[in-house]
């Protein structure tokens, strides 16, 4: 009961674990639900609430959260809309159940013609009774149904049919399909050409079976199963995994619930679940600062996790949180031939990704070497010092005074000032001659805050337990250089007195490939396998393997000058 005309609310809102009936209207969503609603007159209202997308400014309605409002009542039968929010009332009979079918979709194409069709979502749903001049109004909800035409992989399809959709509605934008994974703290984003479902069915029967047998808690393993299954899927399907805001969800303003050195050792531990690629570019996110974030991720690299970094892949939107303005507003660029999708996941993979402030960078920033190494690469190098050569296209610089800073292992070595909006830089660097290192470049502005961060450069001197990334992998030792490296992992590497090189190598089941120049020997050599699969050919000063499946070992070696090249 309320007194005053104006109608006061009680209500409840509808909560579920990891807020699982949140659904896509292209899901051909309908909520089912009885309601018997005790009292009836002008001064008392039932309704339910549906809270849809929020939608870009159109028809004089701002950036906002539009919505669906059921209100039972036998006053009227014509639905109107005021703004973002449309009313549709519902004949009932007072005093006993009504089963009422909401079929969501139709009525937000209804209520809003001009949004773009399917592309919206069921987002909260909210159950009321509604008060004014001393009435009561009392009603009981039970019976709650949400169904789905649409469920499981075929929702990956029609996805894909509304994002054609709003790409041919919005040519000079492009949207890419991915999905998340964030069944705990957590978090992982999934980027592959086509993503999958898992079976969480098969997954919590054999979760349930490890718990039984081992005396686990059955919700921890399920976790842990499921993170990992989704790396193992995602790779098998050539797709990348992100790890999401390793300090936790929550948003600016919260305490940080652990150290950098804590965070590090989780990121060790767990090997961050197998990802690709870690978000970093948070200026203030779990309570740890954008800092705090570069700190982890250079010494998981030192200490042998090198992923390539993203500012950000899990990036929310609302009325809240937009980017527009606010500290976390970091996005990725990626260098690639082309915007097909393809090409961007070969690039993001590559580790050719450099982020920063959306609000204040508009050009590119870039890493090379006078040896050909490149921003994102893994060298196995045995190289005393090494020429980096930094890129540098922004129109920022005519705004303000900005400052290149070059790092070494995580530790500034170089600053200068950036006059202009474009330049190349040169910047000759000792290498620690016995462990590995990285380098890798950051513009701040005049106050210290960082506005772009390239990927690292990473240095290795040795291929460490893993080693060298598939993708990412660079071979630079003994005078012998990789041009080329497929489906190959390099997992060691050792030089002999007399000069030679031998490999240690490990092909895919596809068939892995390798092409080498040798050209710094300057004379005849012979490259032979020993132990796996795979056809070796030489060709002047280059050796190429292809077909390489099995591990074992590549042999090059310094032939006499009377003996031909095999």
């Amino acid at each position: 009961t309320a007194e005053g005309d104006a109608f006061l609310r009680n209500g409840v809102e509808l909560g579920a674990n990891r807020d699982t009936y949140r659904t896509s209207i292209a899901a051909g969503v309908r909520v089912e639900v009885a309601v018997w609603p005790e009292t009836e007159g002008k001064d008392t209202r039932t309704y339910i609430q549906v809270d849809l997308s929020e939608h870009a400014p159109r028809e004089g309605i701002a950036l906002e959260q539009y919505r669906l409002i059921y209100v039972l009542t036998n006053e009227t039968a014509e639905p109107e809309r005021d703004g973002s929010t449309y009313t549709i009332p519902l004949a009932f009979e007072p005093g006993e159940w009504n089963r009422l079918v909401l079929r969501i979709g139709e009525d937000a194409r209804r209520g809003f013609p001009f949004v773009p069709e399917r592309d919206d979502c069921l987002y909260r749903l909210k159950f009321a009774v509604e008060s004014r001049r001393g009435a009561r109004a009392t009603a009981y909800f039970d019976d709650l149904r949400i169904q789905r035409d649409v469920e499981g992989d075929r929702m990956y399809e029609v996805q894909r049919e509304v994002l054609g959709e709003l790409g041919r509605r919005w040519p000079g934008v492009k949207e890419l399909q991915g999905v998340e994974i964030s069944l705990a703290a957590r978090h992982l984003n999934e980027f592959s050409l086509e993503p999958g479902l898992l079976d969480y069915d098969a997954l919590s029967k054999e979760a349930d079976e490890i718990a039984a047998s081992s005396g686990k808690d059955p919700a921890l393993v399920f976790r842990d199963l499921t993170m990992e299954r989704a790396v193992e899927s995602a790779h098998a399907r050539g797709g990348l995994i992100s790890y999401n805001h390793m300090y936790g969800t929550s948003m600016e303003g919260g305490r940080t619930k652990r150290t950098r050195e804590e965070q590090l050792r989780i990121m060790l531990r767990s090997r961050a679940y197998g990802a690709d690629i870690l978000e970093v570019g948070y200026r203030d996110r779990g309570g740890a600062s954008l800092r705090d974030h570069l700190w982890v991720w250079d010494r998981m690299a030192l200490a042998g996790l090198r992923l390539v970094g993203v500012g950000v892949s899990d990036s929310h939107g609302g009325p809240k949180e937009r980017w527009r303005g606010r500290p976390n507003n970091f996005v990725s660029w990626i260098l690639a031939p082309s915007d097909d999708k393809a090409d961007l996941l070969e690039g993001l993979g590559r580790g050719r990704v450099f982020f920063g402030d959306i609000e204040r960078f508009d050009g590119t920033f870039d890493l090379s070497t006078e040896r050909g190494w490149r921003m994102g690469e893994e060298v196995l190098t045995d190289r005393p010092s090494v020429e980096l050569l930094v890129n540098v296209r922004d129109e920022g610089t005519r705004r303000g005074p900005r400052r290149l800073a070059v790092l070494v292992g995580g530790e500034e070595v170089f600053a200068e000032l950036l006059t202009g909006g474009a330049g190349d830089i040169r910047v000759p660097l000792d290498l620690p001659a016995e462990q590995d290192t990285l380098l890798r470049a950051e513009i701040r502005d005049g106050a210290g805050d960082a506005v772009v961060l390239s990927n690292p450069i990473w240095i290795l001197r040795s291929a460490g337990k893993e080693g060298l990334n598939t993708r990412r992998g660079v071979l630079d030792l003994a005078g012998v250089r990789s041009v080329h490296i497929d489906g190959t992992r390099i997992l060691g590497a050792r030089v002999g007195e007399d000069g030679s090189l031998e490999l240690e190598l490990a092909g895919s089941q596809r068939g892995g490939s390798l092409e080498l120049d040798l050209s710094a020997w300057d004379g005849p050599f012979d490259a032979r396998l020993v132990g796996p699969e795979g056809t070796v050919r030489s060709d002047g000063s280059r050796v190429s393997v292809s077909e390489l499946r099995g591990a074992g070992r590549l042999r090059l070696m310094r032939a006499p000058a009377s003996e031909a090249p095999r």
